[in-house]
């Protein structure tokens, strides 16, 4: 299986101005930089708790649906009240036994979006289609994310803000009596509380 994003967010969750307030910064110099760090924190935030934060659109492939035709596929980076979830399935494609692309109608499926992870089954009485056995023989597409930073939690930004800060003071892979490279434990403790595991 692979995940690709294939329209990145047009926005931060938390802005350069933010993130200078919290990191007591009042040059400009550094804008790019800091900038760049939001970036980064947002994505290290995604990674480990597994979830998208502001809207894109990603490509989840498969090698195949699953065998159980009542077996869920659980979508990665979405799921739960707690974050927006799936905010559209825009397809679902697959490789037929000939070895033509079919999109499968949306009358097929239901989405799942408040189970953790979110997930697509079939609707009642219909079956997961059969696939050629190719790699990558199943495509979802789908959105999800905040649609705008305003509803993104207090302490999502509060989390990427301390990063930030953190990167900032440390820019180099090892520091005096800390690691640049490991989280500050307030700052974890911060992001634990919305991963999946935790909220299962």
């Amino acid at each position: 299986m692979s995940l690709v994003i294939q329209s990145a967010p047009g926005s931060e969750p938390v802005t350069t101005a933010e993130a200078k307030a919290h990191a007591r910064v009042t040059t400009s110099s550094d804008d790019t930089y800091i900038g760049a760090l939001i970036t980064a924190a947002r994505v290290l935030f995604e990674a480990i708790t597994s979830r998208s934060l502001i809207s894109q659109t990603l490509d989840y492939r498969l090698d195949g649906f699953p065998c159980d035709s009542t077996e869920p596929i659980e979508l990665p980076r979405a799921g739960g009240q707690l974050l927006k979830s799936i905010n559209t399935v825009s397809s679902i494609s697959y490789v037929d036994t000939d070895g033509n692309t079919q999109t499968w109608g949306t009358s097929n499926y239901t989405a799942d979006i408040y189970s953790i992870p979110a997930r697509i089954v079939p609707a009642y009485s219909i079956v997961w289609p059969t696939t050629r056995a190719v790699i990558n023989a199943v495509t979802l597409r789908f959105t999800v994310g905040e649609t705008a930073a305003s509803t993104v939690d207090e302490n999502i930004k509060l989390a990427i803000k301390q990063l930030v800060s953190h990167w900032y003071r440390r820019r180099e892979p090892v520091g005096v009596n800390i690691s640049a490279a490991e989280i500050p434990m307030t700052t974890m403790a911060l992001i634990d509380q919305f991963k999946w595991n935790m909220l299962r």
